[in-house]
């Protein structure tokens, strides 16, 4: 962001001048941000380093920004306001911060003038900032934050969100990768903490069925796996796997199953999460493939000829979609290999499986088979916790065995931590808010170790309940809708 704002060569220049001065000394930020103010000055940039760079390393979080047009009279209006995940979360009464307000460093391109290059820039102090004439023409889209080179989320009126999403589909080149990236982003993580409607946010999205780059792609789906977490026990959830394997189709057939080590690298990784993705919601093809690569593996058991950016994707598949054959088979390729990536890999892949008996038997392996490495157990657990069919079979291991798993973790750094919170990512019912409460009051003398992890899954699924309540109605209703 200083980088941005400062320019490289005065980045460089005070980041040099610091080095120097403080070659053989101690030295606090201050320093830094005096070399750096110092470095702006001689070239004729008056930016006081320090006093915007305060707001935003001693207080904790970043802001939203909401930008809003006055269409008849073309003034924008901007205002910042601490950004919250959870739309009922407040600030510590105790914490030291000053104000929780930032001075923002605002870009800006509009329908007319898109100069990503050279865009317009200017400052949000901790007051409001009204911006005068700022667009010419009506009807045109302001886009905030360039390349989303600040650090903040960028929020708008009904209108402009619009105007950015009829862009994106009639258009989308006119509007920079970066900030198409960005704009999917914002729009699905402002609507999960209750900025925004879903209708708009999932209208962002649309417009991908014809996006064939990695950054929007990679932006989407990462911000979908909430909705996806939240959605998975809906009888709703159908809309949702629906409408995102109609937009991946056209993606998968570019991308394909043809890795190659020439391959540009961003499409490498971009043909990895759209696979994943494909597999994941039931693509015929995609499964196929994966099982069909699988099978000849485990004809060849000595000739592993898997892509090695592929492999998780097909062991998973081929074990979630396949039989205790093959799962026996990746279990016994575990136990063989002495590459602790490799056996990662494997532990992913094995908790995939749908069959109830088998994540059982995993889930018992991981506190009693000497195969199992002890700082993997707790991964397994919530590798299990996470597939839909071993969500509650890992919530009942856990609370039958629990004196077993807390002496078993009490000396692994964060590994009870991690366990709770990946066991109760996916809580979202009064039903299991109640649960966790009664075994966290039936256990509470025993947990001196995970007890702050789980207040925090308590919180997390009163958070999840609520996300509910909010949103699952106005999610179906546009699902609904875009499938008629």
């Amino acid at each position: 962001m200083m980088r941005h704002f400062l320019g490289e060569e005065t980045l460089r220049k005070g980041l040099k001048n610091y080095l120097i001065a403080f070659s053989y000394s101690n030295a606090e930020q201050d320093d830094l941000w005096r070399h750096l103010t110092e470095a702006g000055r001689l070239d004729g940039k008056h930016i006081d380093v320090k006093m915007v760079m305060d707001s935003w390393t001693l207080q904790m979080g970043y802001p939203v920004v909401t930008v809003t047009q006055d269409y008849s009279s073309k003034v924008v209006k901007m205002y910042q306001q601490h950004f919250f995940l959870d739309p009922n979360a407040t600030v510590p009464s105790d914490d030291p911060a000053q104000g929780f307000s930032w001075h923002v460093p605002v870009t800006i391109v509009t329908a007319a003038d898109r100069s990503y290059d050279k865009p317009k820039q200017m400052w949000l102090n901790k007051e409001n900032k009204t911006v005068n004439e700022l667009l010419s023409p009506q009807n045109e889209w302001i886009l905030v934050n360039v390349r989303q080179t600040g650090y903040y989320r960028v929020n708008y009126d009904e209108r402009n969100w619009k105007l950015l999403i009829t862009q994106l589909n009639t258009d989308r080149m006119k509007i920079d990768i970066i900030n198409r990236a960005q704009i999917i982003n914002d729009a699905l993580t402002l609507a999960r903490a209750g900025y925004l409607d879903y209708a708009i946010a999932f209208s962002a999205t649309e417009y991908l069925v014809g996006e064939q780059d990695y950054l929007p792609w990679v932006s989407c789906l990462k911000a979908l796996d909430f909705v996806d977490a939240m959605m998975q026990s809906s009888e709703h959830y159908g809309l949702l796997k629906s409408y995102i394997l109609r937009q991946l189709r056209p993606i998968y057939i570019i991308l394909g199953w043809g890795d190659s080590s020439t391959d540009a690298h961003l499409q490498q990784l971009q043909r990895v999460e759209v696979l994943q993705a494909a597999c994941y919601y039931g693509h015929d093809n995609c499964v196929e493939n994966a099982k069909q690569i699988y099978t000849r593996w485990m004809a060849n058991p000595e000739q592993n000829k898997i892509s090695p950016n592929l492999k998780i994707i097909v062991y998973c598949n081929a074990i979630r979609y396949g039989s205790a054959e093959e799962w026996d088979f990746a279990w016994e390729q575990y136990k063989k290999t002495n590459t602790a990536s490799e056996k990662r890999q494997f532990l992913t892949s094995l908790a995939c499986s749908r069959e109830p008996w088998i994540l059982n038997r995993l889930l018992e392996w991981s506190l009693s088979s000497p195969s199992i490495r002890k700082q993997d157990g707790d991964h397994v657990m919530g590798l299990i916790a996470q597939n839909p069919v071993g969500r509650y079979l890992a919530w009942n291991f856990i609370r039958d065995r629990w004196d077993d798993i807390r002496m078993r973790y009490a000396g692994v750094i964060g590994g009870l931590s991690h366990l709770i919170t990946s066991l109760t990512r996916s809580f979202n019912t009064p039903f299991e808010l109640r649960e966790l409460e009664s075994f966290i009051e039936t256990n509470k003398d025993t947990m001196t170790l995970g007890q702050r992890a789980f207040r925090q899954a308590v919180e997390k699924t009163r958070a999840n309940i609520s996300w509910r309540k909010r949103n699952v109605a106005a999610i179906v209703k546009w699902l609904e809708n875009i499938r008629k």
